[in-house]
């Protein structure tokens, strides 16, 4: 069937006819309209509260689709290899309240749609029992087809209360974690008003075993938990900052507030790997900068915000305040030099060898396959002079002339016999004047020429 673009009125208004049993599925593809299969993907869309413009209806993916499979590709670009047998989850993301907000609008058009719908179908039934062409076959399949589209709200249905179990769960880890609980835990029983949530620039991570999605104790399969939100939530730390933050714009300051790693599984590089998790999320929210804090007394602590790339900048009140400037990955990719810079900050957080030193080695293994082969080095080598402060050879009139750097008599004998040169072809033997022939540049003193040419 040729494709063509109905509009998202026509969607709704077939749907409502088919709800109403005015219509089947078959009329609609008899008809050349839609086939069945888009019917009841549009059925499906209609039921569950989503839009039915064409870039919906056709399957097709849209923009913020793409944004969300780019920025999943690159968190798992960022899982270390070794860590493979875990999984990274995101909570609180605006799919998970638009679910929500879909499940109550499909209860609430149900509701409406039960009585007038229902009385409405029973007579177009009654209708079609006269009529020797009704087949009842049609409305069979479309009742089996409407029992797929019932499966699937079913199975969305079960993974939001996955996803709620799993936040409860989060909510659980961090408080035992912290030793009790605080407000911004405790929003966590309200994903809406939620300092963690993606519509409040927020974001929570939690890292758990693979396979234990099934599990109902959520709380068990939790090894680590990473939660981020902006600096607005917590105006007393931007004031308490004072003149270090003066000059800096709160809402472009993302506060790293939990990261908690379980004590068994402690050292095994899940808590660097969340701290860049939080980076890329922070960069994704439009914040330049990330900005955490811990006691002074917490002596392995600092030590692991430092190795990360964090920078104390201030101590208040025994709380040393870090902070790390975040590189969105457009700016990366649009200056190579910063992309290099990242690059190499990566490798060096993961372990890897300084391109720097690798050059040294590498210089060091050619010395000592030069000794080995008998060359012997200067023994008075040339100072190392920047490429900048070079002075460039003399260049000289003549190519007969050497490079060398010339004294000043030999400067003054090339300069005479030149001269003379050009005095014998423009002046030969035969036709010479009779006064004495012009000195040589550079070659006469002038007071002896002028005597000359008083005699």
């Amino acid at each position: 069937m040729p494709r063509r673009k109905i509009g998202a009125d026509l969607k709704e208004a077939l749907c409502k006819l088919y709800e109403a049993g005015d219509i089947s599925a078959d009329t609609i593809e008899k008809h050349g309209i839609m086939s069945r299969a888009t019917f009841f993907r549009n059925l499906k869309m209609y039921k569950t509260g989503a839009s039915l413009e064409q870039r919906y209806s056709t399957g097709r993916k849209t923009n913020a689709d793409k944004l969300k499979q780019q920025e999943r590709q690159q968190l798992d670009a960022l899982q270390p290899a070794h860590l493979s047998h875990l999984e990274l989850v995101l909570l609180l993301d605006d799919v998970d309240k638009s679910a929500q907000a879909s499940t109550a609008l499909r209860k609430k058009r149900r509701g409406k749609e039960a009585a007038g719908g229902y009385r409405k179908k029973e007579a177009s039934k009654v209708s079609n029992i006269d009529d020797p062409t009704h087949d009842p076959t049609p409305a069979g399949e479309d009742s089996a087809s409407e029992s797929d589209v019932d499966v699937d709200e079913r199975s969305s249905l079960a993974n939001q209360q996955a996803l709620d179990r799993m936040v409860r769960a989060a909510r659980s880890f961090i408080s035992t974690s912290n030793g009790g609980s605080s407000a911004d835990i405790d929003s966590l029983a309200n994903p809406d008003d939620s300092h963690y949530s993606h519509s409040n620039r927020g974001g929570l991570f939690v890292v758990r075993c693979r396979g234990d999605n099934e599990s109902r104790d959520g709380d068990a399969s939790i090894v680590a938990a990473a939660a981020l939100r902006s600096l607005i939530w917590t105006p007393e730390i931007y004031q308490a900052l004072g003149r270090s933050y003066a000059n800096r714009s709160i809402d472009k300051i993302c506060n790293l507030a939990q990261l908690h790693v379980d004590p068994a599984w402690r050292r095994k590089g899940i808590g660097r790997w969340l701290v860049r998790v939080a980076e890329l999320k922070a960069s994704k929210l439009g914040f330049s900068q990330l900005y955490t804090q811990c006691d002074t007394d917490k002596i392995e602590l600092l030590s692991f915000w430092r190795a990360t790339g964090l920078n104390e900048f201030t101590r208040l009140n025994h709380v040393a305040r870090l902070e790390k400037a975040i590189f969105s990955a457009a700016a990366a990719s649009s200056s190579p030099r910063l992309a290099h810079s990242l690059s190499v900050t990566a490798r060096m957080e993961r372990g890897d060898q300084e391109p720097s030193s690798r050059s040294n080695s590498k210089k060091r293994r050619i010395d000592t396959t030069d000794l080995r082969d008998g060359y012997q080095p200067d023994s008075n080598p040339r100072p190392d002079i920047p490429q900048g402060f070079q002075i460039d050879p003399h260049i000289p009139l003549d190519p007969s002339l050497s490079l060398s750097s010339p004294s000043r008599t030999s400067v003054q004998a090339a300069a005479a016999a030149t001269v003379g040169a050009l005095n014998d072809v423009a002046f030969p033997a035969s036709s010479k004047p009779a006064y004495p022939a012009l000195p040589a540049a550079l070659g006469v003193d002038p007071s002896t020429f002028s005597a000359q040419l008083d005699s």
